[in-house]
């Protein structure tokens, strides 16, 4: 989880051996993760580039993903688009495309089909967690409280140790008017790691 440092490590290895396409992959991950958007986008082409040889389809697979991330972090969504419509031609099973494209839909005007795409998703791979985090945050941002929150009582239920999603709960649960129920929640993020400070804001909407 230390992307910036990884990338500090990384980059002079990449200098001194360019063709050291794990370490780029690799940096290019790092910096997805790091919102170092455009740099992911330009190693993730190096590693797509028609003129570069001995790159493997499984890390050309990667470096295009990272590349549709990255793109659809930067709101680029018709070219992120692209790339995710060429991974599921090659592997249509690919959970992580999937859940990407049901994203960039919701980011262009298709909320309806966004959670249709994302219903389909949750029950063909029922035990995902990314699949029902990515609904629940649709929901949410859909207004659809109750169903998200169904989602978050999932999610907490499989991973009780995740602070995040008491945070989430905490707030559909106020947006449901439920304030004691979202205090409970944030009491348990507090108690989980997360600093008073850091949910203050949410603590002030549960008086």
């Amino acid at each position: 989880g230390q992307n910036r440092q990884a990338i500090a490590k990384l980059t002079p290895i990449i200098n001194d051996y360019p063709l050291y396409y794990d370490a780029r992959l690799a940096r290019a991950e790092a910096e997805l993760h790091a919102s170092q958007l455009r740099e992911a986008v330009e190693d993730a082409e190096v590693l797509l580039s028609r003129e570069v040889a001995g790159v493997t389809d499984d890390t050309q697979g990667k470096a295009r993903f990272i590349r549709a991330a990255a793109r659809y972090g930067l709101r680029l969504y018709p070219e992120a688009r692209l790339d995710v419509l060429a991974l599921l031609k090659d592997r249509p099973d690919n959970e992580n495309a999937q859940l990407l494209d049901a994203l960039i839909l919701q980011r262009t005007g298709q909320p309806g089909e966004a959670l249709n795409r994302l219903n389909l998703i949750v029950e063909a791979h029922p035990q995902s967690i990314d699949a029902l985090t990515t609904r629940a945050g649709v929901l949410a941002e859909l207004e659809k409280y109750a169903l998200a929150k169904a989602d978050y009582d999932a999610l907490i239920e499989r991973v009780p140790g995740e602070s995040e999603f008491y945070i989430q709960r905490a707030k559909t649960l106020i947006n449901l008017q439920q304030k004691a129920a979202a205090r409970r929640d944030l009491d348990m993020a507090v108690k989980l790691g997360v600093s008073h400070g850091a949910v203050q804001p949410l603590y002030n909407l549960t008086r």
